[in-house]
C-alpha cells in the first residue's frame, strides 16, 4: 500500500485524508476507529493500520485492563471498613449521633427520627442500596406536595441524610465506616418550592415602635441594635461591652452563643468581623454603656423565651398593624426576630451602601444572599422612608426613668413580654442565613 501523507496531526494521531469521522480514540495507543472498513494510521504504532473490527477489539481490551487496574488501586488504598454485623441504619444512627458535636445535633436527631428512619431505619447499614435512598427522596417529595413538610425543612433533612450516608463509607472515624460505597452518591435531593418572602420593618413602623413608651425599653433597645448592626441572634447574646469600642465606633464580633449546646462558639461563618457603629446608634450605646458601667453583656437575653413571639406582640402593642407582618401564606411568613437582620440589610441597600460592604458588615459568606436584599430594596425604594433614622429620646434616655418598662423587661409578667427565667440561650426560630 502506498504511503499516505497525513492531513493533520494531533498529539498522538494522524488521520487519513477523506476518512470518515472518528468514532473515538483507543485508550491504549490513541488510534481512531472509523465507519465501515476504513483505515487509520496511528502515530504511536507507526507501521500498524487498524481496521474497524481490530480497533474495537483493541479498545475493548484496553478498557478492561484499565478498569482492572483502577479497581486494584482503589482496593489497595480504600479506607478500612469495619465488617458488618447486621447493624441496622437505626442502630448505626444511635452510634453516629453520639459523635456529633455541632450545635444542630438535637435538630438533626429529630429530622432523622421523623423522616429518615421510617424509610431506612430497618435496613442493614452495610448493604442498603441507592434505590433505598431514592425512596427516601420520594417520601420527602410526597410530604412537600401534600404540604405536610416545608421544602426548606426537607432540604435540611436531605442534608443530614447525605452526611449520614457519606460517613458510612468515608467517616474519619474507622469505627463508623461500615461500607465501601456511599449509597446517596449521585442521588438528587427533594424538589425545591417557592422561597417565602422575609418581612422588612419600614422606618416609619420602627419609629412608631421605639417611640411607644408603653412597650418595654429592653425590647425597644434590642430591636434598634439588631437592625442597626445587622447582627445575628447568637452574636447579640454573646456581645459584651469589652467588644464595643465607642471611641472608634467599632464592634468586634469574634463569637456567638450556641443555644443548643449552651456554650460560646465561633461566629456562624467561623470568621471574625468588625461592625461599624452607625452615627445614629452611638447615643444609645453610650447611654447603655454608662448604665452598665461598661461591664458584662450589652443585652441581657438570658431569659429570652421566644423572640419572634415577643417581637410580634410588642409591634402590635405599638400600633404597627400591617397584616403581612403577622400572617403566613404560601409565599410569605410572619416576621421573626431574624428578619430584623434582613431589615438592616434592606435599609443599607436603600441607603445606597455597596453590596460588598453590606456583606462585610453582616458577615454573609456569599454575595447571593445580600443581592436578595438589594433586589428587595429596589422594589420598595419609592416611599420607603429614611433608613437608620435618628433615635428618639424615649429609647436613649436612662432605663431608671422607665420603671414600668424595666419591670416588664425583667419578666413581670412573663406571658406579656416573651421573657421568662429560663435557661440561657433559648431564642426564636433558627435561621440558615
Amino acid at each position: 500500500m502506498n504511503t499516505v501523507l497525513p492531513e493533520s496531526t494531533s498529539s498522538n494521531v494522524v488521520r487519513v485524508p477523506g476518512a470518515p469521522r472518528p468514532l473515538g480514540p483507543c485508550r491504549g495507543c490513541g488510534a481512531y476507529g472509523h465507519d465501515e472498513d476504513a483505515f487509520a494510521h496511528c502515530a504511536l504504532c507507526a507501521s500498524v493500520e487498524h481496521t474497524t473490527a481490530e480497533h474495537e477489539e483493541r479498545v475493548e481490551r484496553e478498557c478492561r485492563e484499565r478498569e482492572a487496574l483502577v479497581d486494584a488501586i482503589a482496593s489497595r488504598f480504600a479506607p478500612e471498613v469495619v465488617p458488618s454485623s447486621g447493624e441496622t441504619v437505626a442502630k448505626y444512627v444511635e452510634r453516629w449521633l453520639k459523635t456529633r458535636t455541632n450545635g444542630t445535633k438535637t435538630d438533626d436527631a429529630a429530622r432523622l427520627r421523623d423522616h429518615v428512619l421510617p424509610v431506612l431505619g430497618e435496613l442493614d447499614a452495610a448493604t442498603s442500596k441507592r434505590e433505598d435512598v431514592e425512596r427516601l427522596v420520594e417520601s420527602l417529595d410526597a410530604k412537600i406536595e401534600g404540604e405536610t413538610l416545608d421544602w426548606q425543612t426537607a432540604l435540611n433533612v436531605w442534608r443530614i441524610a447525605r452526611k449520614l450516608c457519606s460517613d458510612m463509607a468515608h467517616s474519619k472515624r474507622r469505627d463508623l465506616r461500615v461500607r465501601r460505597d456511599d449509597p446517596a452518591a449521585g442521588v438528587r435531593g427533594p424538589d425545591r418550592g417557592v422561597r417565602k418572602q422575609k418581612q422588612v420593618v419600614f422606618p416609619s413602623e420602627f419609629l412608631a415602635f421605639v417611640s411607644c413608651e408603653r412597650g418595654p425599653l429592653f425590647w425597644r433597645r434590642l430591636v434598634t441594635i439588631a437592625i442597626y448592626t445587622l447582627m445575628r441572634d447568637g452574636e447579640l447574646r454573646a456581645l459584651r461591652w469589652s467588644d464595643v469600642d465607642l471611641e472608634h465606633r467599632l464592634i468586634s464580633l469574634t463569637k456567638a452563643w450556641d443555644r443548643k449546646a449552651k456554650r460560646v462558639k465561633p461566629t456562624k461563618t467561623g470568621e471574625t468581623r468588625n461592625v461599624r457603629i452607625h452615627a445614629n446608634l452611638l447615643p444609645l450605646l453610650r447611654a447603655m454603656h454608662d448604665e452598665a458601667g461598661g461591664e458584662g453583656h450589652v443585652l441581657d437575653l438570658a431569659r429570652a423565651r421566644s423572640l419572634a413571639r415577643g417581637l410580634q406582640r410588642w409591634l402590635r402593642h405599638a400600633g404597627v398593624e400591617r397584616d403581612a407582618l403577622y400572617e403566613s401564606t404560601k409565599t410569605s411568613k410572619p416576621i421573626t426576630f431574624h428578619d430584623l437582620r434582613a431589615t438592616g440589610a434592606t435599609w443599607a441597600a436603600v441607603e445606597g451602601l455597596d453590596p460588598m460592604k453590606i456583606q462585610a458588615r453582616g458577615g454573609w459568606k456569599t454575595i447571593e444572599m445580600v443581592l436578595r436584599y438589594v433586589r428587595c430594596a429596589e422594589s420598595l425604594a419609592d416611599g420607603f422612608g429614611v433608613p437608620f433614622p435618628p433615635l428618639p429620646s424615649t429609647v436613649t434616655d436612662s432605663a431608671e426613668r422607665d420603671t414600668g418598662s424595666a419591670k416588664r423587661a425583667t419578666g413581670l409578667p412573663e406571658r406579656d413580654t416573651g421573657l421568662e427565667p429560663a435557661t440561657f440561650g433559648l431564642g426564636s426560630r433558627r435561621s440558615t442565613n
